[in-house]
């Protein structure tokens, strides 16, 4: 499936009554690579799924998490990912939500897996209630830590 990215329209009323158009774009297509735990490659498009953290490859843990990335992105969704983009990390990545094509939020799957925690000061907290022992056991950076 090729990717491609398209914006979404989303309209608003400002106190005046006239109407906001704020953009939000998508990135939908096939994972080509799953550079570590917390970064895939859409379509190649290399993007960085936001609000999670997990180790880097070379650390403790850090190929096994990103083999059951891996095996979340090829298995349980096929392979193929609808993702919201919502910013971009300071080396420029862009940061996203992704899905399976059934709706599953990929970073929950893998901090349920225990292969990497909820960064609670980028995700609000969105992944703490799916952290278990396994995922509590990692570091938390401390670019995570919420002041």
């Amino acid at each position: 499936m090729a990717g491609f990215l398209k914006p979404g329209l989303v309209f608003g009323l400002l106190l005046g009554g006239s109407a906001a158009l704020a953009e939000a774009e998508t990135l939908d297509g096939e994972v080509t690579d799953v550079v570590d735990v917390t970064t895939i490659e859409v379509a190649g498009t290399r993007i960085r799924l936001a609000g999670i953290a997990g180790p880097a490859l070379g650390e403790g843990r850090g190929e096994h998490s990103r083999m059951t990335l891996t095996y979340i992105v090829h298995d349980d969704a096929g392979g193929v990912v609808h993702c919201t983009l919502s910013g971009e990390t300071r080396d420029g990545l862009p940061l996203a939500t992704c899905q399976t094509p059934a709706g599953e939020d990929i970073a929950a799957l893998i901090v349920d897996s225990g292969a990497a925690r909820d960064c609670p000061r980028e995700s609000g907290g969105r992944y703490a209630e799916f952290e278990n022992a396994a995922a509590r056991a990692l570091p938390l950076p401390d670019r995570c830590r919420v002041p």
